[in-house]
């Protein structure tokens, strides 16, 4: 396989072999950063020249090696090239020579004179026998790394230069850029005079990064792959070989990810061994360089020339991109973190916390040091510790706020100090982990009773009990900072069902997510049918919370409306909320998720549901949630059930929760959730008892709302499962007298049980509820709305029953429901009365526009819903229905056929 990018570099060795068969002594000395190559290259050449009829004879310095006299050069003593009598006098002259020369740790501190010293006559012994090669064929000598070989090795290569006097030698070297000075033996001899020819490798193009890609992957690889390899490699050939062989063995390496594995962290660390800059690149690793201060130089012990230098071989080497900058990518740092042992990175870690303590650095630098170090080395660090945790309305719940804190703890703080900590950790652990923040909340308690924590702290924890319905605890908190009563008030605000009678005194501002959910659900404005105003005072809330850092407020009221069928309005301030809301802690951006589970809900799209649920109990697990995840909780059962997956939603609802959920409306939708699930397994008379329970529940706490739990249409399903009609068209009789108007979804639901109620007005009641069910955009009660007209017009217009199930079926599929429908038309049917006959188009005369708008109004969608979509005006969309309607020859929306060859695929809509 060709050398990437070194044809120029072969050429200029094979020019100076040919000089060097003219005149002897010729020294060709091939330099570079280390991984450039340089073994590679010089086997390359060997090859060719032996190929030429040339001898070569080629030995590797080794450091493991330097301290054994003529280990390197004895090598070239092995090859071919010699006889066997000539083998034994080489064995001999080495053994001699090597006993003769003083070990380098022995020779007068290591000065050049007395080290690596060997007689002379063994050095002219030596030399002839090499030499004598040169008579038989040109002789190519060739030492790798020559900077590591020994003392008396050099000594040797500088007497057989000397008396390579005769043409036909040809000595190469190769050296590794290095930040440690060369041997004075090397550089004042071996490197210099009149005859030495340097060759400088250079790193690897982009181009020549994509060479050698392309010897491994396809094209598509290759052009996705190759500059990101070149900025995180600089071009260095061992660096980029690394990476190819982490992505061939990578399973979940794609077309376009680089992967970073055991090769590179390899191919990394013997770089820096080959240079000789591990000391720098670990200070490097640890302490990346700053504008003023300590840097990597210091923590390494180099003084400033030194750590200079060293930078420019780590830039020269591509592991930086210049001198004095960092690493190119933070797989190189984390390679080099990896090669130490835990103990000596702890130390140095260490190390650089208290040079930048000394020099007066940001506490956050010195923190992040203290952290990795495990340790707290004295009352500094401590104070070091609590400053860098930041202001905790902003930090909390970020990982390297809690590091810092949980450290800090670890210093053995004591008295105020360490309740004080212990508070800012609970403080900063509760957006990312309640349950785990909680566990502090008896010796919180304890140290608030105690005087060592403000009276403030008091309404924070009673928020964190409230929150995981730890109800026994908050009461341990009545009277603590807080003045008697109010525990028990918020208590009962939150709990409702746990209230003997209703508290003395107004319940003080309860601006958590719990107590603003409650004060909305109850609020009488509500119940007096002032739907708008309960709406404004919503929308009042979320504008209140878009300052507040971490409110959940506005989580509650997002809540709110969307249970209040407001699902457009809560959509827009959601995404409001979350543009504004950046950077948002796991359960921030986990109560999100639930809100939006909660809207894909409402539009029937079960498996939005589901995956959002799963996301925010992946973030924080439904005991994080506490009394809350009731609600998701109730809205993936009930998306569970409709997909036909009854085990699984089973298993969700025997996960526990907490006691006090059942006396709060949070609960509420799992109680529902729970009644389905018992019907639709076949278990309708315990179904029924759980809705009575949802309708007492409401009633008692001043909630009984249908748009909230429709717990009535709920029950008369089940009273219908029984074939109890009479009861159960009276319960959905006087749920629809209660519903205001706007109400679409909860009414298409409605209407749809009254008619399985009333058969002798089931075709008009169901028109009615598709209706309904198109104004809300609720496309899964469409479904099982027309499986249900599909039922009523099976016996006497088969057709159209057919079309409707087809549709229904579609709808269904779409959602993710299960046994809604049904399938495709049998061939040689006809379609729908009214409709074109088979094999013919009846959609050559739409337009791209009107095709576009059809395929979405089949599906479902709302006028609205199409406007946004397509982002054209709601009266656009109605006027492309109106003209569809005509050339199709049709009269609702019901009537949009499903034909493949008609509606566009999904893609044709994006």
């Amino acid at each position: 396989m060709a050398i990437a990018e070194r044809a120029e570099e072969l050429r200029r060795l094979g020019e100076v072999f040919a000089e060097s068969r003219a005149a002897g002594g010729t020294v060709l000395v091939v330099e570079g950063p280390a991984g450039t190559g340089k073994t590679r290259l010089v086997h390359e050449f060997g090859a060719r020249v032996a190929a030429a009829g040339a001898t070569f004879l080629c030995a590797a310095a080794s450091r493991a090696e330097r301290g054994f006299p003529l280990s390197a050069v004895g090598q070239l003593f092995g090859g071919p090239a010699l006889g066997p009598r000539q083998l034994e006098e080489a064995e001999r002259l080495l053994e001699e020579g090597a006993a003769a020369a003083p070990a380098p740790a022995r020779a007068s501190n290591g000065a050049p004179d007395g080290a690596g010293a060997v007689p002379a006559e063994i050095l002219r012994g030596l030399s002839a026998l090499l030499l004598s090669a040169a008579d038989r064929a040109p002789l190519v000598i060739a030492v790798d790394d020559v900077h590591h070989a020994d003392p008396a090795s050099l000594r040797f290569l500088h007497h057989l230069v000397g008396r390579a006097g005769a043409p036909r030698v040809l000595l190469v070297l190769t050296q590794c850029v290095r930040a440690a000075p060369p041997h004075p033996l090397l550089d004042a001899g071996l490197l210099r005079g009149p005859r030495v020819h340097r060759l400088r490798l250079r790193p690897l193009t982009r181009d020549g990064v994509a060479a050698v890609l392309a010897a491994h992957f396809d094209p598509l690889t290759v052009r996705r792959l190759a500059a990101g390899c070149h900025r995180a490699t600089g071009g260095n050939p061992l660096l980029v070989h690394a990476l190819v062989e982490d992505h061939r063995l990578s399973a979940d390496a794609g077309p376009a990810r680089l992967v970073f594995g055991e090769a590179f962290r390899r191919a990394v660390l013997a770089c820096l061994h080959r240079c000789e800059a591990v000391p720098f690149a670990r200070g490097l690793a640890v302490l990346p360089p700053r504008p003023s201060g300590p840097g990597p130089g210091e923590l390494a012990g180099l003084d400033e020339e030194a750590a200079a230098l060293t930078g420019e071989v780590l830039a020269a080497t591509g592991l930086t991109a210049a001198a004095g900058a960092g690493f190119r990518h933070d797989a190189v740092r984390a390679a080099v973190l990896g090669g130490m042992r835990a103990d000596r990175r702890r130390t140095l870690q260490l190390r650089a916390a208290e040079l930048l303590h000394r020099a007066g650095a940001p506490a956050a630098d010195i923190a992040d040091r203290l952290v990795a170090a495990d340790r707290v080395p004295g009352p500094w660090a401590l104070a070091v510790l609590r400053e860098a945790a930041g202001p905790l309305p902003v930090t909390a719940g970020r990982p390297e706020t809690i590091a810092r804190l949980r450290l800090a703890l670890r210093g053995r703080p004591a008295g105020a100090e360490r309740a004080a900590v212990l508070f800012d950790l609970a403080c900063a652990e509760w957006p990312a982990d309640p349950e785990r923040a909680v566990r502090h909340l008896p010796e919180l308690t304890a140290a608030l009773r105690a005087g060592q924590l403000p009276a403030e702290a008091a309404a924070r924890l009673t928020t964190w009990a409230i929150w995981l319905g730890r109800v026994d605890d908050a009461r341990e908190l009545e009277g603590a900072g807080t003045p008697p009563g109010t525990v028990e008030r918020r208590l009962a605000r939150a709990f409702p069902g746990l209230a003997a009678a209703p508290p003395d005194g107004a319940a003080p501002r309860d601006d958590t997510l719990i107590g603003t959910f409650v004060e909305l659900l109850t609020r009488p404005s509500l119940h007096e049918d002032e739907h708008e105003a309960t709406v404004a005072h919503i929308e009042h809330v979320l504008g209140e919370g878009a300052s507040a850092p971490g409110f959940r407020a506005p989580v509650a009221a997002l809540v709110a409306l969307v249970h209040l069928g407001e699902v457009a309005r809560a959509e827009q301030w959601c995404d409001a909320r979350e543009r504004s809301d950046t950077g948002r802690p796991p359960l921030t951006a986990a109560l999100y998720l639930v809100v939006r589970a909660l809207i894909r809900e409402r539009r029937g799209d079960l498996n939005g549901v589901v995956d959002r649920v799963r996301e925010a109990f992946d973030l924080v697990p439904p005991g994080g949630l506490g009394v809350f995840a009731a609600i998701p909780l109730g809205a993936l059962v009930d998306a569970l059930v409709a997909r036909g997956e009854r085990a699984e939603a089973g298993r969700w609802l025997d996960r526990p929760l907490p006691d006090a959920t059942l006396h709060g409306p949070f609960v509420l939708p799992f109680l529902r959730a729970r009644g389905a699930h018992h019907l639709a397994v076949g278990r309708a008379r315990t179904a029924a008892a759980e809705f009575r329970l949802c309708g007492r529940l409401m009633r008692a706490w001043g909630c009984d709302l249908p748009e909230f739990v429709p717990w009535r249409t709920d029950l008369a399903r089940a009273h219908l499962a029984v074939g109890d009609a009479e009861p159960a068209a009276r319960l959905v009789r006087e749920e629809l007298r209660r519903l205001p108007e706007g109400r679409a979804r909860t009414r298409a639901a409605a209407l749809r049980v009254l008619a399985a109620a009333v058969p002798d007005e089931r075709t008009r009641t169901l028109g009615r509820a598709a209706r309904a069910a198109e104004r809300a955009g609720d496309r899964l009660e469409l479904a099982r709305i027309l499986d249900d007209l599909a039922a009523c017009h099976r016996p006497d217009r088969p057709r159209r029953a057919h079309e409707l199930a087809r549709r229904a079926g579609a709808l269904a599929a779409a959602c993710g429901a299960a046994g809604i429908g049904g399938a495709a038309d049998p061939p040689g049917r006809a379609g729908p009365a009214g409709a074109p006959a088979p094999g013919a188009d009846p959609f050559t005369e739409l337009s791209d526009a009107e095709r576009r708008v059809a395929a979405l109004a089949a599906e479902g969608w709302t006028n609205r819903q199409i406007a946004q979509r397509l982002h054209v005006t709601t009266s656009t969309v109605e006027q492309h229905l109106t003209r569809v309607y005509r050339k199709l020859r049709i009269h609702r929306r019901t009537d949009l056929p499903l034909d493949p060859a008609g509606i566009p695929p999904r893609d044709f809509l994006a």
